[in-house]
């Protein structure tokens, strides 16, 4: 039995160099279509947080809510049982708004109506008149069930979605002291710490 040796023909100049490049530049079409791929995918809610806590004025609490402020306020805030009236606009972190509303209460109380956990940490962190802006992990807002709607039943919160609410604090008094003032039928105008709770 004989074996039949095939010559190997030499390799032309600076084709090694061609193939090299070749390969290099498949790897970076594949690696930009995968980029590309995932433009549309939305980020993690860790991932998110993580990045935007490097944001100049952004300010990290102990319980992982995000927190700005873009008006300074004056006097005190709001603490627990007191009733806040506010304005805000509600968003996930691609800017689509979810909710929005230019005068309402919020209870910071547990119970029917409070607001969730990040939404009242951040209320008692403002002032009257000041503006700021929390960026509300999900742990803190609804988790990972998410919310139905509840006149449609569909999802009108995705689960762990981080929430971003816009804020103007209006004026804000006890549930004590309203009560109070209720009792007292009084003509003056009732006050809050901001002023006159009705404009």
């Amino acid at each position: 039995m004989s074996v039949t040796r095939v010559p190997i023909l030499p390799i032309e100049k600076g084709s090694l160099t061609k193939l090299w490049l070749g390969v290099g530049l498949a790897v970076a079409l594949a690696g930009g279509a995968a980029w590309a791929g995932m433009a549309g995918v939305p980020q993690s809610a860790a991932s998110f947080l993580a990045g935007n806590a490097g944001e100049d004025g952004v300010v990290t609490t102990e319980t992982g809510l995000q927190f700005k402020e873009l008006a300074k306020g004056n006097g005190t805030s709001p603490g627990q049982g007191d009733l806040v009236l506010a304005k805000y606009t509600g968003s996930f972190t691609d800017g689509e708004v979810f909710d929005s509303s230019e005068r309402q209460v919020f209870p910071l109380t547990p119970g029917p109506g409070a607001p969730v956990p990040g939404f009242a940490e951040g209320l008692m962190r403002g002032s009257c008149g000041g503006k700021y802006r929390m960026w509300i992990p999900p742990e803190l807002g609804y988790g990972e069930e998410g919310m139905a709607d509840p006149r449609t039943g569909e999802q009108a919160i995705p689960k762990n979605a981080v929430l971003v609410f816009d804020i103007e604090i209006i004026n804000f008094v006890s549930e004590q002291k309203l009560r109070q003032m209720q009792m007292e039928q009084s003509q003056e105008p009732p006050m809050g710490a901001c002023g006159p709770l009705v404009p």
